[in-house]
């Protein structure tokens, strides 16, 4: 789905769990710990829902420095770069430890206009279309729900996915900061975490 949103709209994908994997890897090569016993800590994590103390510091020093790299990358790719981010499973596992603190560090980037990037989606799945937006059961922050966040509907992720959406049909004024974003009825949300993107829906697609 990411795939087809960044070759539909033009957007710069982000996979943030890839992200983070390699920020933790070169954080455990630089303090010289072994990975595997990262790896440990992070299944005794997931098994007892309690995390250490040594992995909640390695994973909060990476969140952090993931937060300039997406600003580095951002920067890197142009002035009006607007990133997808997905996969973000990771960033919903580390949540209490940085994960809800990087989200927040990107929304407020992107919602500045002198800061990068210009504009940021955030992917997130949804089995029901009318509940909160939420990463594994984290409630993701949302500033304005009526300007802030779109929902993909059926009949979208359908001809996103055939590839038979009119090109007349959509457009993307990444350079339309303030502006907020259609909404639809849907099963996968796409939340635009700042109003740099605006989604022009054709009329097969009802208004809400």
């Amino acid at each position: 789905m990411a795939e087809r949103l960044v070759e539909r709209f033009g957007v710069t994908p982000l996979a943030l769990d890839d992200l983070l994997l390699t920020t933790l890897r070169e954080l455990a090569q630089e303090q010289r710990a072994p990975w595997q016993a990262l790896l440990k800590a992070d299944a005794a994590f997931a098994a007892s829902g309690s995390i250490g103390a040594g992995l909640a510091s390695y994973a909060r020093l990476a969140l952090e420095r993931v937060v300039a790299r997406v600003a580095e990358l951002a920067a890197a790719a142009g002035p009006r770069t607007v990133l997808l981010a997905h996969r973000a499973g990771l960033v919903a596992r580390y949540w209490e430890v940085g994960g809800r603190e990087l989200l927040v560090a990107l929304q407020n980037a992107a919602g500045r206009p002198a800061d990068a990037p210009h504009g940021l989606w955030l992917l997130v799945p949804m089995e029901d279309p009318e509940a909160s937006p939420a990463l594994d059961g984290r409630t993701v922050d949302v500033v304005d729900r009526a300007t802030g966040w779109v929902v993909l509907d059926g009949l979208f992720l359908k001809e996103l996915k055939s590839g038979t959406w009119e090109k007349t049909g959509v457009a993307v004024g990444s350079a339309c900061r303030g502006r907020g974003l259609s909404r639809h009825t849907a099963t996968l949300l796409v939340m635009g975490m700042v109003r740099g993107v605006e989604i022009v829906s054709v009329p097969t697609l009802p208004y809400i």
